[in-house]
């Protein structure tokens, strides 16, 4: 998959990200905490490197993993 510059950062990200807002409360009932991380770890094995993500998603993943 090739990559595209991130505005005028030197951040190169591919053309397609992984939208996880499926994995908090966004769309309903949160998808398990497996498979979301599976979900997360497969698109990167397969070469994934833009994860669109909320703050508040990520605070959410943060008290799940206490």
């Amino acid at each position: 998959m090739g990559k595209r510059q991130l505005g005028t950062t030197v951040i190169f990200v591919n053309p397609v990200g992984l939208g996880c807002m499926r994995f908090s409360h966004a769309y309903g009932t949160a998808v398990e905490k497996n498979l979301a991380v599976k979900t997360i770890r497969s698109a990167y094995d397969v070469g994934y490197n833009f994860f669109l993500i909320l703050q508040n998603v990520i605070q959410e993943l943060i008290q799940m993993e206490r």
